[in-house]
């Protein structure tokens, strides 16, 4: 295996072809997942069972879940690394966020996603601002960038906001 995506309930590996090897607790024999094109990098979502990668091709994202197919991200064109985080709690779901070939960040799921508003997302949408990120991070709800300059912004909820449904800020 050429990546490791290592989560709660589930292993995927990629091997030297692209293809994405899966096995669960549940089910303990190494699967191959169908329906992928050739990945070149995979993540998983903490405490869940789903997966994405990147095309080899042209950079689309694509996830998978077990027991659901494999299906591209809407609108996910052009990413070069992805983030996956969420799905602590019942009823919360996963948040992605991939940085695209112009170092802006792009996130789907459970909302808030960065771009002003607390709705969820299949689509990635663009996290406001003018910022150009080298790394981001990803976690229950929220996510945060580090700027070429050096500077974190976190977007998302808080502690305080899982209560309610507000939408997203954009922090220093």
């Amino acid at each position: 295996f050429v990546d490791l995506a290592v989560r709660d309930g589930s292993v995927c590996g990629l091997d030297q072809q692209g293809a994405v090897w899966c096995v669960t607790r549940d089910s303990q024999a190494i699967a191959l997942v169908g329906g992928l094109p050739p990945l070149r990098s995979i993540v998983g979502g903490a405490l869940s069972d789903r997966h994405c990668g990147l095309a080899v091709s042209d950079s689309t994202a694509w996830c998978w879940q077990t027991n659901q197919a494999a299906a591209a991200v809407p609108a996910s064109l052009a990413f070069t690394d992805l983030w996956m985080g969420g799905n602590f709690g019942v009823g919360l779901g996963f948040t992605a966020c991939g940085l695209r070939t112009d170092s802006t960040a792009a996130c789907w799921g459970e909302g808030p996603l960065g771009g002003g508003s607390a709705t969820a997302s299949d689509a990635p949408v663009a996290v406001s601002g003018v910022h150009r990120f080298v790394e981001l991070a990803v976690g229950q709800q929220f996510a945060c960038g580090r700027t070429t300059a050096g500077a974190v912004w976190c977007w998302g909820k808080d502690y305080e906001d899982f209560a309610q449904n507000a939408p997203d800020i954009l922090v220093p």
